[in-house]
């Protein structure tokens, strides 16, 4: 499945370039928070923190 680009992708990708912080090295506390995340939120994508 491919998925379209967000309307807003340019101007995300300038913010996560701002703030440098693409291409950082993993950190186990974001990673563990991220997981905390997906359980509270039932989502399987733990990327995705809309908690739908």
């Amino acid at each position: 499945m491919v998925l379209a680009k967000p309307v807003n992708e340019g101007g995300r990708i300038a913010a996560l370039e701002k703030y440098a912080i693409l291409d950082t090295a993993r950190e186990q506390s974001l990673d563990d928070f991220t997981l905390l995340a997906s359980f509270v939120c039932r989502n399987a994508n733990r990327a995705d923190f809309s908690c739908r």
